[in-house]
């Protein structure tokens, strides 16, 4: 019988399988345009599950634009989410504080989703 995984094996292939999904939609930095080091960046934080892979949520910055410009300017980096979402960046915060804990089964279709 095949060992069923954690659900916390779940929540990281889910977060692999999304942030390669985000990387392959955008295709570039969304701030500067390089094609090299992309990285999934999240506008609101992971930590809310609510909104960890919700589509919205994301954009592919590379490495130094996502260290070095999101996490040391957040207010340029909001405004910046504001402009590029425009009416969607309310619908997101929206969901942002609706608190939802996904079960196993979601955790799958996530993965299998992406």
């Amino acid at each position: 019988m095949a060992k069923q995984k954690t659900l916390s094996q779940l929540v990281k292939k889910a977060d692999i399988a999304f942030s390669l999904y985000i990387r392959a939609r955008d295709g570039h930095c969304l701030k500067c345009f390089k094609k090299e080091n992309l990285q999934c960046a999240h506008i609101f934080s992971r930590s809310a599950r609510s909104v960890r892979w919700d589509e919205l949520n994301a954009i592919t910055l590379c490495g130094g634009c996502h260290l070095f410009w999101a996490h040391k300017n957040p207010i340029e980096f909001t405004e910046f989410i504001q402009k590029l979402l425009g009416k969607k960046y309310e619908e997101l915060k929206r969901r942002y504080y609706k608190l939802h804990q996904f079960n196993r089964q979601e955790l799958i279709e996530i993965i299998k989703k992406y």
